[in-house]
């Protein structure tokens, strides 16, 4: 009886130490797909912020490609952009990383929130959201500026 419940112990404690060594492996992999994913939406805004709409459209997410045209893009990009002035300071305020979107398939799915100072409007609040897509590449599916 003993000897079992020591074999017991050694199998709880060996489950345990494996779920604590792979708990920061986890962590790990998040943030790396966060880091990813952050890097990917400040290249894509700067191309926005320099006025590069076509670029910034190119470089964005199938769905995004799909829901408006490089045109339709330009001419809205630089209608809400445009009045802004250049950007003077951006700041993630919040990002989260998921694996479901509404009213989208299962993916990894990146939300970031940036607070924005822009020349003529001091504080706006940027929200994007990107995809890790097929190719293993984080790209931006939705854009808005409130």
């Amino acid at each position: 009886m003993k000897r079992m419940m020591h074999a017991s112990f050694f199998t709880l404690f060996t489950l345990m130490l494996t779920l604590a060594l792979c708990q920061p492996l986890q962590a790990q992999a998040g943030s790396n797909n966060e880091k990813e994913g952050i890097q990917a939406a400040a290249t894509w805004l700067d191309l926005v912020d320099s006025g590069a709409y076509g670029l910034s459209w190119a470089g964005a997410g199938k769905v995004f490609k799909a829901a408006v045209s490089q045109g339709q893009w330009d001419s809205t990009a630089a209608a809400v952009r445009g009045p802004l002035g250049k950007l003077v300071h951006r700041k993630l305020d919040f990002h989260q990383l998921s694996d479901t979107l509404a009213g989208m398939p299962d993916g990894l799915y990146l939300s970031l929130r940036y607070m924005t100072k822009f020349e003529k409007k001091a504080h706006a609040l940027e929200t994007l959201t990107l995809v890790k897509e097929d190719d293993g590449v984080f790209r931006v599916i939705g854009y808005f500026i409130k």
